[in-house]
């Protein structure tokens, strides 16, 4: 059963019967977990919604293993309300290797953009204009190459050469006038 908080803890929860829950394992939250310890307040930008709530041995998981930042997932801004543990524990680099829930360990969702943003295969330049970029290219290089065949009709060679021709122009264009 969930217990009521006070008015400014309940303004992210506010659902029908005015409770509240932890951010990370979802489970109840009453007023003595507060004043008690079990559960803190982590003092972010998130602190207006009362969506900085959560229990303390969640934060410490959340915060020091997996996300392994002082700074919150939700509004990027410095969690100061951490125990000081955790932060040693972020400071310090190290990570526990328990979970909130047990079965395989899974990656930090951090670790593996960084990995994709330093793909090899990616010109650093390109950045994440080549993402929004791509596909629309490739859509649009397979309809000029169908429209040369089909409406110009010309043969399948000379269609995908004026195709190459088209793209190559326009990766030209890239480098002489990039995007600011």
């Amino acid at each position: 059963m969930r217990s009521r908080l006070p008015e400014p803890y309940l303004r992210a929860f506010d659902v029908e019967d005015g409770t509240i829950c932890c951010r990370i394992c979802l489970d109840s939250l009453n007023a003595s977990d507060l004043s008690s310890g079990l559960a803190i307040k982590l003092g972010c930008r998130c602190s207006a919604s009362g969506f900085d709530v959560m229990h303390r041995s969640c934060a410490a998981q959340w915060f020091g293993s997996i996300h392994q930042s002082s700074k919150c997932e939700v509004c990027s801004s410095e969690a100061v309300g951490l125990p000081t543990d955790v932060k040693d524990k972020i400071r310090s680099g190290t990570s526990s290797t328990t979970s909130l829930h047990p079965g395989p360990e899974a990656a930090p969702i951090a670790t593996i953009l960084d990995q994709l943003s330093s793909f090899p295969s990616v010109p650093a330049f390109l950045g994440n204009y080549s993402a929004f970029c791509l596909l629309p290219a490739t859509i649009t290089c397979i309809t000029l190459t169908l429209f040369y065949m089909k409406v110009i009709e010309v043969d399948n060679g000379t269609g995908i050469g004026l195709t190459i021709g088209i793209s190559a122009l326009t990766i030209l264009h890239w480098f002489l006038f990039p995007r600011k």
